[in-house]
């Protein structure tokens, strides 16, 4: 089967992580705090997420990588 690429980033066109519909099939991709996903990888997606946070800068990886992927278990 396909899979879904999901990319994490803050582009204007992400959706927010409480409204992605979870694909049977997908692979997660995230990038670092400071630079994210280079633009190359950014184009191979097939949905963009953010997670939305108030009052916090940025999340770190490690963590937002572990909500993303209990959000989609």
């Amino acid at each position: 089967k396909d899979r879904e690429v999901i990319v994490s980033t803050l582009d204007k066109d992400s959706v927010e992580l409480n409204s992605l519909v979870k694909p049977e099939n997908f692979i997660l991709v995230v990038g670092n705090e400071s630079h994210g996903v280079s633009p190359e990888t950014a184009k191979l997606a097939n949905k963009k997420v953010k997670i939305k946070i108030h009052n916090i800068d940025s999340l770190n990886v490690a963590i937002a990588s572990g909500i993303l992927m209990h959000y989609l278990a």
